[in-house]
């Protein structure tokens, strides 16, 4: 499997936007994991995800607060919106889409 390609846009802290998310990808045969770590120093509200081709989000945990998915499961780009402490992490599984 080709490896998926992730942009992670700046999380959004409850003032308004910053920088400061760590990104870490595994892939596992047809399966990748992402872990998004929020390193802002303080809580944040959402962020926005996106890939390099069509993905299907297979699960969410988090570490730290709850998000919420706001659109499909499947796509490129993806919302979350809830809540993440300081150093909170969501692992996310996803799997491409058959072209």
């Amino acid at each position: 499997m080709k490896k998926l390609a992730l942009v992670v846009a700046a999380l959004l802290l409850v003032v308004g936007p910053a920088l400061g998310q760590v990104v870490r990808e595994f892939t596992v045969g047809d399966k990748a994991v992402g872990w998004f770590t929020n390193l802002t120093g303080g809580a944040v509200t959402g962020f926005h995800l996106e890939f390099d081709q069509p993905v299907t989000i297979l699960y969410k945990v988090e570490v730290g607060g709850v998000v919420e998915n706001l659109g499909a499961a499947e796509g490129v780009e993806f919302d979350f919106a809830g809540e993440l402490v300081s150093y909170g992490l969501v692992e996310l599984g996803s799997r491409p889409r058959p072209r």
